[in-house]
């Protein structure tokens, strides 16, 4: 009688041994038999061929060992068919008794270059301090940093044009301020002409001040100037004040502010009427010109609000660039300082995979 028990030298995990034959002498002792409590004759020659002893073994040895964990191959297969259930690499992997094409060297390799590649990105942005150093970085980020540095570079001058407009409109107030300096003196000198007290050559010496008191008006309004223009000769002064063109503003004089304009050469003190009349004349000059300063002053402190409104405009949009175009240098150093330990170790072992093919060698010896 021939009895098909396993091999109980084999106890590999999750692999089922080959049934070899076995003695029925064997199968009188538990400690040595893989299939303890079984009756002889279950696998006894007697009962049938070769191939329903494998059968009866096989269904056997599922019944009895379904609940112990173990895996592996059935009775009569091959025992180095195995489950493989380590986890999936994206790389291939290599067999060292193949030397032509040394995968494991490859796979070194390649992840050396992503690190160099990593790695000189990195410095690249600690060395410009730019996030994105070329278009293929961030297609998207450059557009937008583009805009905002075009509309940035709009608002500063814009900005620009606001202290220049603020400088012109600071020279008209100069000159302003000088001709109602002039006119309050025209005006001194009328009051007092007009007193009887003053005789024929008195209001003569008076009137001739008066007189080169109007000259001197028509050279404060010719030497006002500002870049070549004479500014209190024109009627009115535009100022690009904004990013878009639809931003102007407008600086109206409205009046001739020479001696003729604030009728300053046809003024008389001969008698006291004529100088009372005079008076009213200079009163009503020295009123408009009030008003014209007066809008000069509204003018420079709304260009003042303009140049604080333009200043924060300008201020919020470079941050917002540089929130999209400069780099963490931090984080980066950070990630310098990491890839260049990988590199270092990613180097090491592709020398390593370049030598390990060499291992070979020693079965030809």
């Amino acid at each position: 009688m021939t009895l098909l028990l396993p091999d109980p030298a084999c106890h590999e995990p999750g692999h089922l041994p080959e049934i070899r034959p076995a003695s029925p002498r064997s199968c009188g002792s538990a400690s040595t038999c893989a299939l303890p409590n079984t009756p002889l004759h279950a696998f006894c020659s007697r009962r049938g061929g070769g191939e329903r002893r494998r059968r009866d073994a096989s269904a056997h040895w599922k019944r009895t060992h379904r609940n112990r964990g173990i895996r592996g191959t059935q009775p009569g297969t091959d025992a180095r068919r195995r489950t493989h259930t380590g986890r999936s690499s994206h790389m291939a992997t290599g067999d060292l008794s193949r030397i032509r094409t040394n995968i494991g060297a490859l796979n070194a390799l390649n992840a050396l270059e992503n690190i160099n590649s990593q790695l000189t990105q990195t410095n690249l942005r600690l060395a410009t301090g730019k996030r994105i150093n070329s278009s293929g970085d961030d297609p998207a980020g450059l557009s937008l940093a583009n805009t905002l540095d075009l509309r940035a570079r709009k608002v500063a001058m814009a900005q620009r044009n606001v202290g220049d407009a603020q400088n012109v409109l600071d020279t008209v107030e100069g000159g302003l301020s000088n001709l109602n300096e002039l006119l309050s003196s025209i005006s001194e000198k009328i009051v007092l002409a007009a007193n009887d007290t003053q005789g024929v050559s008195e209001r003569s010496a008076i009137m001739s001040e008066i007189n080169q008191l109007g000259s001197e008006i028509d050279s404060v309004v010719n030497q006002t100037q500002f870049n070549g223009v004479t500014l209190l000769t024109v009627n009115t002064l535009t100022f690009q004040v904004g990013p878009d063109g639809t931003n102007v503003n407008v600086y109206a004089i409205g009046q001739a502010l020479n001696s003729a304009g604030l009728a300053v050469n046809a003024l008389t003190v001969a008698t006291q009427a004529l100088a009372s009349a005079s008076l009213n004349s200079v009163q009503i000059s020295i009123n408009s010109l009030k008003t014209i300063l007066q809008a000069a002053g509204s003018t420079i402190e709304r260009l003042r609000v303009r140049d604080d409104n333009l200043s924060t405009m300008e201020l919020n949009l470079r941050a917002a660039q540089s929130r999209i175009m400069d780099a963490d240098l931090a984080g980066e150093q950070l990630n310098s300082a990491k890839l260049s330990i990988l590199q270092q170790t990613a180097t090491a072992q592709l020398a390593a995979a370049n030598s390990a093919p060499a291992s070979i060698l020693a079965l030809f010896r």
